[in-house]
């Protein structure tokens, strides 16, 4: 089988990502990222951290050993360069001669060869069954299949002893000497051979992959697209609100001209009104003081049969009642704006608001278990008692196991890490119910019998307690988004909620009519979409769900094996899209609810293999993980 070697194999592989040339003195990362060793030093000097730093591509921390030049030399790069450099030129010398121009070249000796020397080549039986290629062949990328860049290594502390033998218990190459006299003990297989096998290996490693590359892959494709939905999004609400307001800058222009319209016009009439009353009140005036006038030269000046003619004349003229002014003057009008109270006005209503939202994961018609394990361990002395669930970031499983009193955490497929049974100095859990990851990456837990919560880190070291003196029979426990521990106690029949100190915040439990609206809280858990608190009752078999103030927002459930029924309402959950989840032991199935309360389905029932489901959690994969009572993990996928 022939194969060509990529025409961007140097444009890609072979290239530094910080200069973008061809290597030069390849370093390799452990995340397998390749560098110059310039480069390196450069950007190390920059970035480093104490004494590690990110890779410049995945940012993935690596330690600096003895500065850039400790890392580990890429000879499989240099020898892949070597390879390639080959290719790309058409005329070697002779190797061996110097002379002759190469006709071949030999892969183990990493040599060219002209056809003189080929013969002489030939003739050793250790070197007659080698691998020869064509100049030609090799230039055109006519390559078997078989062809792989070749560099003999010879060993640090016997010089001239080549490294052909790989030592399976120290898992590193030697030579003949280094067996004799310091691997006598050890299986030693020819190279070669431990190659072929790796070889093997890493090619089904890298196979076992391509579901996963295909994953990520279709991954990015959605985030993408999202990316563009959101760009999208982004442009249509902006154009929006831009003519929403628009809409309400034209209608407040236009009320604008109206309300000066309507003062023009009542400026105009009652101007007009005025106007035609001043003239009026000029006209009597003035012949009111003509008639005066005259009455004052008559009386000056006039004769007395003059005086006496004109008397009743004038006494008519001045007594019209046109003459006399009004008694009082018209009611002045006056005008003035009353401002409307912007400041306290409500905006939103006037133009609208952004409404953010995400669109819901399909539902599967039936959930598929995809993982299964048992949380019995070696050391337990009793049968498991199963009380709760929760993930770590790191994607660790820890249960809480009340019949052996312990905290147990175990890798995601199930391989115990760590159990403990401790809560302080010399005490132990005597009835441990739930944990919760707190927002320090450690484990709140609650034990019953106790009147508080411990805090240990993930490996079980002691850390704190909260909740004295008020706690007296703590059970669930949840943080909220802004990292405030929700404690249910079976006791005061209340939901507390405290600080990020531990103090005491809250208390949720009573109505309106100061009634108590829970019996024994049980689990509770916040709703990642809304923040609401919801909490399950065991007394009353339904859930109660306060909204983060603490007031009132639903009831959902009743005791019964019928449909929106509970048979031991446990543990409660919620996804990133709001819906809620509810255990429901004895009727072995999962409740799934709207975060308003609605009955949805049920996502997991015994038909499934469900059995006494008791603690339950969805995990950062979008996977709901449920514990059941008597010791069996199950997780589910659910939607699309």
């Amino acid at each position: 089988m022939a194969f060509r070697l990529p025409e961007d194999i140097e444009e890609n592989f072979l290239t530094c990502q910080i200069c973008l040339d061809s290597f030069k003195e390849p370093k390799t990362l452990p995340c397998l990222h390749s560098f110059c060793l310039k480069c390196l030093k450069d950007y190390v000097k920059n970035f480093a951290v104490n004494i590690s730093f990110p890779c410049p591509v995945c940012k993935q921390d690596t330690p600096i050993p003895e500065g850039a030049e400790g890392l580990r030399t890429s000879f499989f790069l240099m020898n892949l360069q070597e390879f390639v450099s080959h290719r790309a030129t058409v005329v070697h010398k002779c190797s061996t001669c110097s002379t002759n121009t190469a006709t071949v070249w030999c892969q183990e000796c990493n040599h060219f060869l002209c056809e003189s020397c080929l013969k002489f080549h030939g003739s050793f039986p250790a070197t007659s069954v080698h691998d020869i290629l064509s100049i030609t062949d090799i230039f055109e990328g006519k390559l078997p299949g078989n062809v792989k860049p070749h560099r003999v290594s010879f060993c640090q502390k016997h010089k001239k002893e080549e490294l052909r033998f790989f030592c399976t218990v120290d898992e590193t190459l030697v030579c003949r000497d280094c067996i004799v006299t310091e691997h006598k003990a050890h299986v030693c297989s020819d190279v070669i051979d431990v190659a072929t096998a790796h070889r093997t290996q890493i090619r089904q490693l890298v196979e076992s992959m391509q579901p996963r590359l295909a994953s990520f892959n279709e991954m990015k494709r959605k985030y993408v697209h999202q990316q563009q939905q959101l760009m999208s999004d982004k442009k249509h609400t902006e154009n929006d609100i831009t003519a929403s307001a628009n809409n309400i800058i034209r209608l407040i222009n236009e009320h604008c001209q109206t309300l000066l319209g309507q003062i023009n016009n009542t400026y105009a009439v009652e101007m007009r009104q005025i106007t035609t009353e001043i003239e009026s009140v000029d006209m009597a005036t003035a012949s009111v003081q003509s008639a005066c006038d005259f009455g004052e030269q008559l009386v000056k000046h006039g004769a007395d049969n003059e005086v006496v003619t004109y008397k009743k004349v004038l006494h008519e003229q001045l007594t019209k009642p046109e003459m006399r002014p009004p008694r009082t003057v018209r009611q002045k009008l006056r005008l003035k704006f009353m401002a409307a109270d912007v400041a306290n006005a409500d905006v939103k209503g006037i133009i609208g608001h952004v409404i953010e939202s995400r669109e819901s994961r399909k539902l599967l018609k039936r959930a598929k278990q995809v993982k299964h394990f048992v949380a019995k361990t070696a050391s337990d002395k009793s049968a498991c008692y199963l009380r709760a669930v929760t993930t770590t970031k790191q994607g660790d499983v820890v249960v809480t196991d009340q019949n052996n009193h312990k905290v147990k955490v175990f890798s995601s497929c199930g391989n115990l890490k760590v159990e403990f049974g401790h809560k302080g100095r010399n005490k132990t859990f005597k009835n441990v119910w739930d944990v919760a990851l707190t927002p320090d990456d450690n484990l709140a837990i609650t034990d019953w019998s106790d009147k508080c919560v411990n805090v240990h880190t993930l490996k079980g070291g002691y850390v704190s307690n909260f909740g004295q003196p008020y706690i007296k029979k703590p059970f669930g426990i949840t943080y909220t988004k802004k990292g405030k521990a929700v404690v249910a106690d079976g006791i005061n029949k209340c939901l507390y909620i405290h600080g990020l100190d531990g103090s005491l915040a809250q208390y949720i439990g009573k109505g309106e009519d100061e009634q108590e609206l829970f019996t024994n809280p049980l689990y509770v858990t916040t709703n990642k979409s809304n923040q609401d608190i919801v909490a399950s009752d065991r007394s009353k078999e339904c859930i109660i769900a306060f909204t983060s103030g603490g007031q009132l927002r639903y009831k959902y459930g009743a005791p019964g094996p019928n449909d929106q029924q509970f048979r031991g309402a446990g543990a409660v959950c919620s996804d990133d899209d709001g819906k809620v989840f509810i255990a429901d032991a004895m009727n072995h199935r999962i409740h799934l609810i709207s975060q308003d309360g609605t009955f949805l389905r049920y996502v997991v029932t015994q038909e499934d293999g469900l059995m006494d489901p008791v603690g339950i959690t969805v995990t950062d994969d979008g996977l709901l993980m449920v514990a059941e009572f008597h010791g069996d993990i199950k997780c589910f996928k659910y939607v699309e």
